[in-house]
């Protein structure tokens, strides 16, 4: 997934990077979760169409996979000189060869492009953030709606995507004279996603929203406690393995936050948090 990409172009020793790149192949067997903002995209998208007409839906559990190669996002050739066939069928060949890439050889064709976000200044950002905003806070209800509102406000342009998306399925054209009256209407769905997450009802569907916002509300919600640069991956790598994964081999710490009871994320989600080296290999050895 994309944090572990992330955090494996981070080591400086390119041998380690390639011993760790085949250690994925192997173990991965080629196989990976798309970036989170994919995930967040496929999540509202199930959630706006199992609200419609639709009539049947492939599980969501089936949507989220890809092949390694596509890691960093779905990419092809795009605004080239052939004809609209030729394109297409360049598209295609191109889609076939990056299906068969393992992780070894992206990790050497990118080997010069290290340069990751620095989370460690916008773990900084939020601590300011949440220290000038922390008297506001009266309990942790009222912190994970705040950060809900926070990342619907992110995702309120891809609502409003789907949503034209399927009105063009049904030969509805959706057009804006004025720019603010595409804005109002984004305004207006994301309030149902708001009070879908906030009274329960959709964090079966948009659980990369609810896993991120139920993380950093904890971190909030305990005001001795300050974001580090590693939390923020911490959390892009539980947001994916809590939500479609069976076991989660992390940290004791993370761990302890993730079963809290408040949040209860690995029983939600009926995903095994493991923070010890025996328990993990325990675990691996009884996989049928």
């Amino acid at each position: 997934m994309t944090s572990t990409f992330v955090e494996l172009m981070k080591q400086s020793d390119p041998e380690s990077g390639l011993s760790t790149s085949a250690l994925i192949d192997e173990l991965s067997q080629g196989v990976t979760l798309v970036d989170e903002q994919q995930r967040i995209h496929t999540e509202i998208s199930y959630f706006l169409h199992s609200k419609g007409t639709t009539k049947s839906l492939h599980p969501l559990e089936h949507l989220v996979w890809c092949k390694l190669s596509y890691v960093l996002g779905f990419v092809h050739p795009t605004g080239t000189p052939f004809d609209a066939a030729t394109e297409l069928a360049v598209q295609k060949a191109f889609f076939d060869h990056m299906w068969t890439i393992p992780l070894t050889e992206v990790v050497q064709l990118l080997d010069d492009a290290k340069d990751a976000a620095d989370f460690e200044v916008l773990a900084r950002r939020l601590n300011d953030g949440n220290a000038l905003h922390s008297g506001d806070l009266r309990s942790f209800n009222q912190t994970y709606c705040a950060e809900i509102r926070g990342l619907v406000d992110l995702y309120g342009p891809v609502m409003m995507d789907v949503v034209e998306a399927m009105a063009r399925k049904e030969g509805i054209r959706v057009e804006y004279q004025y720019e603010k009256d595409r804005l109002d209407d984004i305004t207006q769905y994301k309030n149902p996603l708001v009070i879908a997450l906030e009274r329960d009802l959709a964090r079966e569907i948009l659980r990369t929203i609810h896993i991120q916002a139920c993380l950093h509300a904890a971190v909030r919600w305990n005001k001795r406690r300050q974001l580090k640069g590693n939390d923020l991956f911490d959390f892009h790598h539980a947001s994916a393995v809590l939500a479609y994964c069976d076991a989660f081999f992390t940290e004791a710490s993370l761990k302890t936050l993730i079963c809290q009871n408040h949040l209860s994320l690995d029983k939600r989600y009926e995903c095994r948090a493991i923070a010890s080296v025996d328990e993990a290999a325990e675990y691996v050895t009884k996989i049928p």
